[in-house]
């Protein structure tokens, strides 16, 4: 479906507006995204970092809040949509044809995230983010 990426991406990046106490409106303008993002925490902080490393910092911090959640028992039942939600995912088919493309775009989703059929992170995800000890939690 393809939309997975997009989806996580605006994750990530609301994850870093989150951490950092900022309104989410400010994103809506459509100047304040990563790299503004980057060069404030710079000046704050006398630090170097740039917008990729923000961007990532975003993932580290959506996958431990998932990490968290798979730890109470959030699964991939957990990910769905009202039957409301799901009649405006698409303008034609019936529920069932709507809910069958969400769960596609779900699938894209997880591919995207790194994380299993279940939506639960990958150990290899999590090494790479340095978040091993989620995994072993």
């Amino acid at each position: 479906v393809g939309k997975g990426r997009l989806v996580a991406v605006m994750q990530n990046l609301m994850a870093t507006y989150n951490a950092l106490g900022l309104c989410k409106f400010l994103f809506s303008s459509g100047r304040v995204g990563p790299s503004l993002l980057a060069n404030w925490i710079n000046y704050a902080t006398g630090w170097d970092v740039d917008s990729k490393e923000m961007m990532i910092t975003g993932e580290r911090l959506y996958n431990l809040k998932r990490g968290f959640n798979v730890h109470t028992g959030v699964r991939r039942y957990a990910d769905c949509l009202t039957p409301k939600l799901l009649h405006s995912l698409k303008k034609e088919g019936s529920l069932e044809e709507k809910r069958q493309f969400f769960e596609k775009m779900l699938n894209d989703y997880y591919i995207e995230r790194n994380w299993d059929k279940d939506g639960i992170p990958m150990r290899k995800k999590l090494d790479e983010l340095g978040l091993t000890f989620v995994h072993e939690e």
